[in-house]
């Protein structure tokens, strides 16, 4: 059985909300660092580039997660190497260098952050709102590496799939994605994790899965 703590996200993460340079620096010369001002050209889990700026503001590190804090809200993805961010996005980093396993919390609650939405056109949520965003995370370390090992095979999983085969749908890869928790289970309850424990996040990350791609039902094995 794991035992879980409590926590804000801005007791285990360190945030750093996107500034803007002026538009007069931008560039696709490549001088500079990659500009990112929102989620544009997000990838599956890494972002493309087609913008730069030589004017550097606020510099997400390489293997920081970038997140959209402007509409649509809550978008993820990994910085492949160190660029500028702008006030669409924030970088976050886990003070224990875990930011594999950063992605996945933040996967696993954004319902709960996209409650915090504000706007009535078009929502945002601001530093505050994320920092004190308050996620549940297993007290020993070593069991959030487990998880990340787990959820990592996951992805290459899908990124293997797709490579293989360009025609198959995406909701057949969602499908399989989602299908692989039943994989997830077997493997949690190898390393003797109490699955119930964790069921609220896996659920919740199911869940947005399933509306994003309009997947109506995933029957789960039940354990």
């Amino acid at each position: 059985m794991v035992d879980l703590k409590f926590v804000e996200l801005g007791d285990i993460a360190e945030v750093t909300m996107g500034q803007s340079p002026k538009s007069e620096y931008y560039n696709t010369d490549k001088e500079g660092l990659p500009f990112l001002q929102g989620n544009k050209t997000f990838g599956f889990k890494y972002p493309s580039f087609d913008m730069y700026t030589s004017s550097i503001t606020k510099i997400a590190k390489k293997d920081s997660i970038l997140m959209s804090v402007r509409a649509p809200v809550g978008d993820l993805n990994i910085a492949s190497e160190d660029l500028c961010i702008g006030r669409g996005l924030c970088s976050l980093n886990m003070k224990n260098d875990n930011n594999n396993f950063l992605y996945y919390l933040l996967k696993f609650n954004l319902p709960n952050l996209l409650n915090r939405e504000s706007g009535t056109v078009f929502g945002s949520i601001n530093k505050k709102d994320i920092e004190t965003l308050e996620v549940a995370i297993p007290k020993e370390e070593s069991i959030q590496y487990k998880i990340v090992d787990i959820l990592l095979s996951i992805d290459n999983l899908i990124i293997i799939l797709k490579k293989i085969n360009h025609n198959l749908p995406i909701k057949c890869l969602i499908y399989i994605l989602l299908k692989s928790f039943d994989f997830l289970v077997n493997t949690i309850n190898k390393f003797k994790i109490k699955v119930k424990r964790l069921s609220y996040p896996l659920i919740n990350f199911k869940n947005h899965i399933m509306l994003k791609f309009n997947i109506r039902y995933i029957n789960f094995s039940r354990h």
